[in-house]
């Protein structure tokens, strides 16, 4: 796998694959050779486009999700390699990374996932198609990990180089392990590192655009839509990120770096190491952090979905602790000082909204 590689599919190939999962459903043709007409015509369209075989993979894993893949979907061969074509399972296991210990069961969806199974959230079949459209980069990101937690877990990992990892709730990794290069890509959410020491063998963890790079030491790297946060507890990172304001500094330990994602912004503030990475243990601990970063990881553990409205508030700069074992009660707290309200609209959705 190329850690980073950009699986964005466009709306309309997804629209027309979700389209095609619609007439194979829906397909009354009464003879055999209707039908083969029908398969032949989709195995043209997949043969036609590889982002065809990766938008119909896409679909085919929410069907499975959604317990709803046509019968007649099930039979129908995607090419998979230029040379030749195979099956396409039902359900694509998950890939596994190297060294590290993972029973064999395959990990459960991201808690969104799991909702839009329920029968509560089940949608016909043409809704269905605007909501593969809705949630193709989401499902691609899935597709792309190596690993991923669920809501509220988290999850430690053992590589076969000595190295630890701790992944946070709703979290996604992938990894690209080599002789001479050890590498890690988050993909969303959190996670903890601690790294074997090897001079020769570079450690690199990238988030997004952001790349880490270090030989050995212990750092929390964490992602939101609007932040990459780093944190060092002990030895020596060096953090580089691209662009308009590019960015190539060394951290020291009890350092935190933020990049705001939006405008290249970074800060770098002194933090206690002993507090880093203190999710690990059910606490969220928080200093000058944007309001809105932290309501990104409550909702990580929060069984459900927090929407926050009201982007005057999205900006304040926050600071506490919060207990992630009770996602509600964190989120009153943080929140609370600022005017701001809490409603609980259904079990499954929480707004909250300032002005």
């Amino acid at each position: 796998m190329t850690l980073g590689e950009d699986d964005k599919i466009p709306a309309e190939v997804m629209e027309t694959a979700s389209a095609w999962f619609l007439r194979l459903e829906e397909d009354e043709t009464p003879d055999a050779e209707g039908h083969d007409r029908l398969k032949a015509e989709l195995d043209a369209w997949l043969a036609a486009d590889e982002a065809h075989r990766r938008a119909w993979e896409l679909a085919q894993r929410a069907w499975f999700l959604a317990g709803d893949i046509p019968a007649a979907a099930e039979a129908v061969n995607t090419p998979t390699t230029e040379e030749g074509r195979g099956e396409t399972d039902r359900q694509p296991p998950l890939k596994t990374p190297l060294g590290a210990r993972q029973s064999a069961e395959p990990r459960p969806p991201p808690s969104w996932m799991r909702q839009a199974a329920t029968p509560k959230f089940a949608v016909p079949a043409a809704a269905a198609v605007l909501l593969l459209c809705l949630l193709a980069p989401t499902l691609s990101l899935w597709m792309r990990s190596d690993l991923q937690t669920a809501t509220a877990e988290t999850r430690s990992l053992s590589l076969d180089d000595g190295s630890h990892i701790v992944m946070g709730a709703e979290s996604a990794v992938a990894h690209d392990f080599s002789d001479d290069r050890r590498e890690i890509a988050l993909l969303h959410g959190e996670a903890w590192f601690e790294v074997a020491r090897n001079e020769i063998r570079p450690f690199i963890v990238t988030a997004g655009d952001t790349t880490i790079t270090v030989t050995g030491t212990a750092f929390n790297v964490a992602m939101t839509d609007r932040t990459i946060a780093v944190a060092l507890a002990r030895g020596s990172v060096e953090v580089e990120r691209p662009g308009k304001t590019p960015l190539k500094t060394t951290l020291e330990p009890g350092q935190r770096l933020a990049i705001d994602r939006k405008d290249g912004a970074v800060l770098i503030t002194d933090v206690d190491p002993a507090l880093m990475g203190s999710w690990r243990s059910g606490r969220l601990i928080v200093h000058g952090a944007r309001l809105s970063d932290v309501v990104n990881t409550v909702n990580r553990y929060h069984p459900g979905t927090i929407t926050l409205i009201g982007w005057s508030v999205a900006d304040r700069r926050v600071t506490g602790v919060f207990d992630l074992e009770n996602p509600q009660k964190a989120l009153r707290s943080l929140v609370s000082p600022y005017g701001v309200s809490v409603r609980k609209l259904t079990p499954w959705n929480t707004i909250v909204s300032g002005e």
